[in-house]
């Protein structure tokens, strides 16, 4: 919750620098990738209502009836990465807008243009790495403060999020 609050912050600020620097630059992006941010907008709608859900049945999902709280868990993770791929490929756009998309297949610049843009996979796959290292340390981080030393709950968690952090470690190099 924290995390998507800081998050939502983070964007109306970006959002907000942008206008005030370049709103002719931001304009003609809305323009061209209205598509883009509208599914984007629909998905982080979603997101928000995924984590109402999530905080809301925290404690209520108890026993046979907690794999629908990791269920939540795992849509809302989903949602999360959908969101970040729509907005990894207009800003691989951003950062690379050149002669490649004529060269490629689309005359014009639209959203698969972006898609097509030859830094989008690999800045997706870097993205998506270092978000799952970044979370490992952040359990690590929350278990260290909320956890005894001596818990079962903490032995086994911290080897599995240790375990977790270093498969994810060669793809973020």
């Amino acid at each position: 919750l924290i995390t998507t609050t800081l998050g939502a912050l983070t964007g109306v600020g970006i959002w907000l620098t942008a206008a005030l620097i370049a709103p002719f630059g931001i304009g003609s992006l809305l323009r061209v990738f209205f598509s883009a941010w509208a599914f984007e907008w629909i998905i982080f709608i979603i997101e928000v209502i995924l984590i109402v859900f999530y905080y809301v049945t925290w404690d209520k999902l108890t026993g046979a009836r907690k794999k629908w709280h990791v269920v939540l868990g795992v849509a809302l993770a989903a949602f999360s990465w959908i969101t970040m791929a729509v907005i990894t490929a207009i800003l691989g756009f951003m950062m690379n807008p050149g002669q490649w998309v004529s060269d490629v297949v689309m005359p014009q610049v639209n959203l698969l243009g972006a898609i097509l843009n030859p830094i989008y996979l690999p800045q997706l796959a870097f993205r998506t790495s270092y978000s799952m290292v970044t979370g490992g340390l952040m359990v690590l981080f929350m278990l260290s403060l909320f956890t005894k030393k001596e818990s079962d709950l903490r032995a086994v968690t911290l080897r599995r999020v240790s375990l977790w952090i270093l498969a994810w470690i060669p793809f973020v190099a």
